[in-house]
């Protein structure tokens, strides 16, 4: 039962809201899938966009995303690590 608390948990941290049933473990696997794609699809133009005005390495992509106001995928600021899993995402 603990399990199911806790994927519930996550599913909902993830999601930004209850979902009214217990995921399980993979769902809330799924749900953090589908939730990094939709980021991914929402961010491409944007890394685009940063790319094409010269903005190449991952630092300074970051630092741009930060000045721009765009939260990371976890709702905070950008980092080297999260913009290189986000180039990586991209490039699959």
């Amino acid at each position: 039962m603990a399990n199911l608390e806790v994927a519930d948990e996550t599913a909902e941290r993830v999601l930004g809201h209850s979902l009214g049933v217990k995921l399980g473990r993979n769902g809330a696997r799924l749900a953090r899938a589908n939730k990094a794609k939709a980021d991914v699809a929402r961010l491409a133009p944007i890394v685009a966009d940063i790319r094409a005005s010269g903005v190449t390495t991952v630092r300074a992509i970051a630092h741009e995303l930060n000045r721009r106001r765009i939260a990371s995928p976890l709702g905070g600021q950008w980092s080297k690590s999260t913009v290189a899993v986000l180039l990586s995402r991209l490039a699959a």
